[in-house]
């Protein structure tokens, strides 16, 4: 992409005042008139080049052009500007006065004759129509501003006046006779506003919709010498840069010492800035920056702002050109002290990183203060990860001769860790930590602890679990006289890395932990020392102590704020695992959002796929399945780029049992699941349950019920020993299903016995819903649907109590479709189908939804085929469904027995309903019943 240096750049987007000029130019002249045009407008808008377009047009025409430049040197000259003009056309004013009289000892002003006779001379050189330019005129002197007052009152004949000036910078004198010409009628303000966008394109050469040129237009204000200058930038030097290079030297050319100094600080400081920092940087006193600021915004170099209220250079291309001219080393040394007295500010970090930067490219080393880096870096985490690395990455350089220090490194190096971890290179952040760790004996064991726990974090992550339980006991054991207190965080780490649940040594030292975090009134390391005693109790099949000790857990967790638990994410994560175990399904939900949000901000994105996979559960449990999916699918999305390969493949078997709640094809869920399983390491055993357990279910879903036992008992054993207790349930419940799906009642009867004697012993929602489910199991594997069904809807009640809304819609429309569709259940039926769909519909659970839709639409073509009989045969009146089905099969001369088989009733259930059928029916026997039986029919 290229821009135009605009050679003719007034022409493309001035054209309404060229029109002016020229017009009121040609009109002069014509009409033997006097005309003053007013031109106002900021530095760089045209007004010079506004007045070259009109001068090239007088001489093309033939009319006389008259041109001067007011400068700030010449303000003590009276008339210096107009007598240069009379002096080149060889004219010469004997009336002038050059030294001041007595009678005016502050100035002098001229006598009025000088008026007169320039005046006169003007007139003569308008015969035949002139332009009198006069550019900059802001810094014109009294004299000048009177006879321009002259011109205004009384125009000369043929003469057109323009009058050039920047409002900001014009003296209170010129701008009310201005002012007042323009009441008469004699003067015409030009005001030359900012470019629009369109006029902007013209003058680069850019189509209008070019999003570049989009920036440069709002960057530059419309203003089109910064709008080229900008668009430009280092492109070389053209005819057009240099001039306006030029007039910004002579506008640096007129600054006093202090003013130089001064402007060269505000070009350091870059933005807005107050006096403080100005006078600190430029350092000056705070009276002599003052007196340098009111030369500097008398000049328009510097002007007040109000949002922040403060100052600011006049435009960026002045700062840059500024900056430029600046000293290199004395730049160096103002960065320093700007970066020095803004961290000791606290402003916000992309304040300060101009300063930073800047330090970084100087070639001496440690141009700023590590400790200054490494609070820049560690403010930088949240908003921009990758410079933080890299100022953390320059903090670390060791100047020459330089001895480190161990607290310093500690800090420097844990920051900069965290850095890396949050532009997702956490190999390379273990790496650093591990040889910080080696080579660093001392520092404060607060930071020693924090970097031992993410190092170990980062292991596990990656896969390594000897290594990372290897690090902790290592650091652990190296010093008796390291403070408990900072023990708690590796402790925690290393038993829930190492999955040391229930041994016994490890639950001693959960309840040290506990009781340090107390005496020390630590309520973070409470938090962890809790949720860690919790996993124990867990271990050891006291949930409902487990649940209580969590919720003792969350109480404390809610009380403390999000900064406070920054380092310590982990605790509040393993908490929302845990809180997910015991059924506490909405705090689990709470916690690790809560952990997510303060991991995205706190620089410990290596832990967001475990806290991210432990929320897709949830999720999957309560519902909505969507944002199960979506959670799964950003935990894979993080992990795979980085090498965590575990926890990445429980992440995508967790979204293929989202796809396939969600009715997503089943086959290509499978081949998910399927591949996550087979990347998942031989070795590792942390996170093969969780991943089998899901796969098994994902399987069973699709229609494969061989498999998911397969898999359930391969990783559990035949009676599940191998699987944690609070686990055991779930898959109990997972393999009688597949046993009534292959027409297996005695493992679901099994499964069922053994889910029962672990519901009974826990006594959790999820567990009793389960081991109800796993006897309706077993009766629908039997062909009992009269048993089977009325479990079902127990389960599905129990679930709810649980807050499993997709499990609970699942038990509602398993009891529905084992239903034998008579009559007598279709009321039921119809209730439960229902609710069931409500469910699925509020958890985004598709695939259930469509089932139970399927199974309603069947229900009503049945209950309409059924109607007909119904109304033929009178017995059905007197009978309940059920009955009469009983009554037709006994007719028929089957035995009790026989009927049960066919109905798939238990013999009881066939006897009771006999007993009515007499009853109801008046007779006393078999062969009775078969009489009636005939006659109705």
């Amino acid at each position: 992409m290229t821009t135009r240096d605009a050679g003719r750049d007034g022409e493309t987007v001035r054209r309404r005042e060229i029109r002016v000029l020229l017009t009121t130019l040609h009109a002069v002249r014509a009409e033997r008139s006097g005309r003053v045009i007013e031109l106002v407008g900021e530095p760089g808008s045209g007004k010079s080049r506004l007045i070259a377009i009109a001068a090239r047009e007088a001489a093309r025409s033939g009319i006389r052009s008259l041109n001067a430049r007011c400068t700030e040197a010449d303000r003590g000259k009276p008339l210096l500007p107009l007598l240069h003009v009379l002096i080149s056309q060889g004219i010469s004013v004997s009336s002038l006065d050059t030294e001041p009289t007595a009678a005016s000892p502050d100035g002098w002003h001229q006598p009025l004759g000088v008026y007169a006779e320039i005046r006169q001379a003007l007139a003569e050189l308008a015969r035949d129509g002139a332009l009198l330019a006069l550019d900059d005129f802001h810094f014109a002197d009294d004299d000048s501003v009177r006879l321009v007052e002259n011109l205004v009152r009384t125009p000369v004949p043929g003469l057109l006046l323009v009058v050039a000036l920047r409002a900001r910078q014009a003296s209170a004198q010129l701008l009310e006779v201005l002012a007042h010409g323009a009441e008469l009628g004699s003067v015409r303000r030009l005001h030359l506003d900012a470019l629009s966008v369109k006029q902007a394109a013209g003058l680069l050469g850019l189509p209008p919709e070019d999003e570049r040129l989009r920036h440069l237009h709002a960057e530059s204000g419309g203003v089109p010498a910064y709008l080229l200058e900008l668009a430009h930038g280092s492109t070389g030097v053209t005819p057009a840069r240099q001039q306006r290079s030029t007039t910004l030297l002579a506008e640096m050319s007129e600054l006093n010492a202090d003013e130089r100094v001064t402007i060269s600080a505000a070009a350091v400081l870059g933005g807005v800035f107050d006096l403080e920092l100005l006078s600190h940087v430029a350092g000056l006193p705070h009276a002599r920056t003052w007196a340098a600021m009111t030369g500097l915004r008398r000049r328009d170099l510097v002007r007040p702002v109000d949002h922040p209220a403060g100052y600011a250079l006049r435009h960026r291309v002045v700062r840059d050109f500024v900056y430029a001219g600046a000293d290199p080393t004395w730049r160096t040394i103002a960065h320093r002290k700007a970066l020095e007295l803004l961290t000791d500010r606290r402003v916000p970090v992309a304040d300060r990183a101009g300063h930073i930067e800047q330090l970084l490219t100087q070639p001496q080393p440690q141009p700023a203060s590590p400790l200054l880096l490494a609070q820049a870096g560690e403010d930088a985490l949240m908003e921009d990860p990758e410079a933080a690395a890299r100022w953390l990455r320059a903090a670390l350089r060791p100047a020459p001769g330089a001895r480190p220090n161990d607290t310093v490194r500690l800090r420097l190096s844990l920051a900069y860790a965290r850095a890396l971890i949050a532009i997702d290179e956490p190999a390379e952040a273990r790496r650093v930590l591990r040889e910080l760790l080696a080579s660093t004996p001392g520092g404060p064991p607060d930071l020693r602890s924090a970097a031992v726990a993410v190092c170990a974090q980062l292991d596990w992550l990656l896969g390594l679990h000897a290594e990372a339980g290897s690090l902790i006991r290592a650091e652990l054991g190296r010093s008796a006289a390291r403070p408990p207190l900072h023990a708690i965080p590796m402790v925690v780490t290393d038993q829930f890395v190492q999955g040391r649940q229930g041994n016994r040594a490890a639950m001693k030292q959960a309840a040290w932990c506990v009781r340090t975090a107390r005496e020390q009134g630590d309520r973070v390391g409470e938090v962890g020392a809790l949720t860690l005693a919790a996993t124990h109790q867990m271990a050891t099949g006291d949930l409902l102590g487990a649940q209580l000790t969590l919720r003792q857990c969350g109480a404390i967790a809610d009380q403390i704020a999000d900064s406070d638990l920054t380092g310590a994410v982990e605790y509040l994560a393993i908490l929302g695992w845990a809180e997910h175990a015991v059924d506490s399904f909405a705090d689990a939900r709470r916690h690790l959002r809560r952990s997510a949000h303060i991991a995205r901000r706190g620089g410990q994105r290596h832990l967001l796929p475990f806290i991210l996979v432990g929320l897709s559960r949830t999720y999957l449990a309560m519902g909505p399945i969507d944002k199960a999916q979506r959670a799964s699918r950003e935990a894979r999305d993080l992990a795979e780029p980085v090498g965590f390969v575990s926890i990445g493949s429980v992440a995508q078997v967790m979204e293929a049992c989202s796809a396939l709640e969600l009715g997503l094809d089943a086959a290509e869920a499978i081949e998910l699941a399927e591949e996550a399983a087979s990347a998942l390491p031989i070795d590792e055993s942390w996170w093969r349950t969780d991943l089998t357990i899901s796969l098994a279910e994902a399987v069973l879903t699709a229609g494969d019920a061989q498999r998911c036992v397969t898999l359930l008992i391969e990783t559990g054993g035949p009676r599940l020993d191998r699987l944690p207790l609070a686990k055991r349930s779930a898959c109990f419940e997972l393999i009688a299903q597949a046993a009534a799906d292959l027409g297996d009642p005695v493992t679901a009867g099994e499964c069922a016995r053994l889910a029962e004697d672990i519901a009974s012993t826990t006594l959790l929602p999820s567990h009793l819903a389960q081991a109800r489910a796993a006897h309706a199991h077993e009766h629908r594997a039997r062909r009992q649907p009269d048993e089977a069904w009325p479990l079902y809807r127990q389960a599905a009640d129990s679930f709810a109590e649980a807050g499993m809304t997709r499990a609970q819609a699942r038990m509602l429309t398993t009891g529905v479709s084992c239903m034998p569709g008579d009559p007598e259940t279709a009321r039921p039926a119809t209730s439960m189908l229902s609710l069931s769909r409500e469910l699925a519909r509020r958890s985004a659970a598709w695939r259930l939804y469509r089932q139970a839709e399927a199974l309603q639409q069947h229900l009503e073509v049945a209950g309409r085929q059924d109607e007909p009989a119904r109304e033929e045969d009178p017995l059905r009146e007197t009978l309940t469904a059920r009955e009469y089905q009983v009554a037709r099969i006994a007719a028929d001369g089957k035995r009790t027995k026989e009927i049960a088989e066919q109905l798939r009733l238990s013999s009881r259930t066939v006897e009771a309903h006999l007993s009515n059928i007499y009853r109801k029916l008046e007779v006393n026997s078999r062969a009775a019943l078969a009489s009636k039986v005939a006659r109705a029919s």
